[in-house]
């Protein structure tokens, strides 16, 4: 997600500085979560969209099309054009990074420089995942 932020136009780095987004979950859904969910019923919260790495100081860019509704005190047709247009820049193959799995891999990664999924394996292999979350300063 540093790519992606290093990617955006000066002009709209400075339209979006400051601004938060409204993340929510919806899980099994496919790409877009529905933003018209009403927001009582969806696990949600507002993030910033650009978040700065307290230990590298690297900007980044913090929104994802399956989790980001909606950027706050904004139209929401305006919003959504915006949103479209940032997907487009994190999702942009030119800075996609897909591992091709062998055993006995271990994977790891910053949540706050990456998004990150995963793609079906074969139901009869066995998957094995641990988290470890280190405890850091509030991203605002």
């Amino acid at each position: 997600m540093y790519a992606a932020y290093d990617r955006l136009p000066t002009d709209l780095k400075r339209r979006l500085d400051g601004a938060m987004v409204m993340q929510g979950q919806q899980y099994g859904v496919g790409r877009r979560i529905d933003v018209t969910l009403p927001l009582e019923s969806t696990h949600h919260c507002r993030q910033p969209i650009f978040i700065t790495n307290p230990g590298s100081a690297r900007k980044a860019l913090y929104v994802a099309s399956q989790n980001s509704m909606w950027i706050e005190g904004m139209p929401r047709d305006e919003s959504e054009t915006l949103l479209q247009r940032l997907f487009e820049i994190a999702e942009d193959p030119a800075i996609i990074y897909e591992h091709v799995w062998r055993v006995g891999d271990l994977i790891m990664w910053d949540n706050l420089a990456c998004l990150h999924a995963r793609t079906d394996w074969p139901s009869e292999q066995r998957r094995t995942l641990r988290r470890c979350t280190v405890e850091g300063e509030p991203l605002y």
